[in-house]
């Protein structure tokens, strides 16, 4: 029953934990939503409240997906470790296996209370299950938290962008510092809010600096846009940058600003891909 009574607290302390660090994650879009797209726009000198609506903000997020899930999968992993770490869980396991084949050894050797040692072998085993559910479930995180950082450092470096692979490794250095000798003086909650301030601001600024030099570039999404006759871009100054429900936003390099066409009037859009 004891034993019972603790999975049942531990369970109770995970909910409480997630209900206090929610709030938290929701936060961090809405403060990180609105930093990216003020500086996105505001690089480029546009107001996005005139032709932003919701379904665009979803569409615009999507090619963040890798550090939302860095970010998501590094929350979930600071909840576990509020309570059950990877390390802890897999040491229950091999102790709790090691418990019930030494009462197997009992339940062999003496004929006294065997009953007891069948409810212990029980009971036992019960723990193991959970325990080791918990674990692989703590092991499954850790390798796609892993798989997915790697991955995102590799596409980084690919691309030649060394300053973004430098960020995640500093990230890693600075948090796990600072998590070694404050973890056990501070909550699961302020853990991931930490994390989250350490994360933001300079995956904000690389993430949003490359996008602006891809377009500045001229090494965004090819396009051929008209409006009539007219052709509003070309190979050499002016480059499709976007649309919106509202508007066709085209970047002028020369004059390094962005003009603003309305949707219905641009009579046609022909998107081709350049190979380098």
């Amino acid at each position: 029953m004891g034993n019972k009574s603790a999975s049942l607290k531990s369970f109770k302390d995970q909910l409480s934990n997630i209900a206090h660090v929610a709030p938290l994650i929701g936060a961090y879009f809405i403060i990180y939503g609105t930093l990216k797209l003020k500086g996105y726009y505001g690089y480029f000198g546009l107001s996005i409240i005139e032709f932003i609506d919701f379904s665009e903000l979803v569409l615009y997020f999507i090619t963040d997906l890798d550090i939302i899930i860095i970010l998501l999968v590094h929350a979930i992993l600071n909840l576990w470790s509020s309570t059950n770490t990877v390390g802890i869980a897999i040491s229950k396991i091999k102790t709790i296996k090691s418990n019930e084949a030494k009462i197997q050894e009992l339940n062999i050797s003496e004929s006294d209370n065997l009953e007891d040692q069948n409810n212990l072998i029980r009971d036992n085993a019960k723990q193991s299950n959970h325990l080791m559910v918990l674990g692989y479930l703590a092991l499954g995180l850790l390798f796609i938290y892993g798989g997915v950082i790697l991955f995102t450092m590799v596409q980084a470096i690919k691309k030649g962008n060394f300053e973004m692979a430098g960020v995640i490794l500093l990230f890693f250095v600075v948090y796990f510092s600072i998590t070694r000798k404050l973890k056990e003086k501070m909550s699961s909650t302020m853990m991931v809010l930490i994390s989250i301030l350490i994360v933001m601001p300079p995956m904000i600024y690389f993430k949003e600096k490359d996008r602006a030099i891809e377009v500045t570039n001229g090494k965004g999404k090819k396009a051929e846009v008209f409006m009539g006759n007219l052709a509003l871009t070309n190979d050499s100054t002016r480059f499709y940058l976007g649309k919106t429900k509202e508007a066709v936003l085209i970047y002028d390099k020369s004059q390094k600003k962005v003009d603003i066409y309305r949707t219905s009037d641009v009579t046609k859009i022909s998107f081709f891909h350049i190979f380098d």
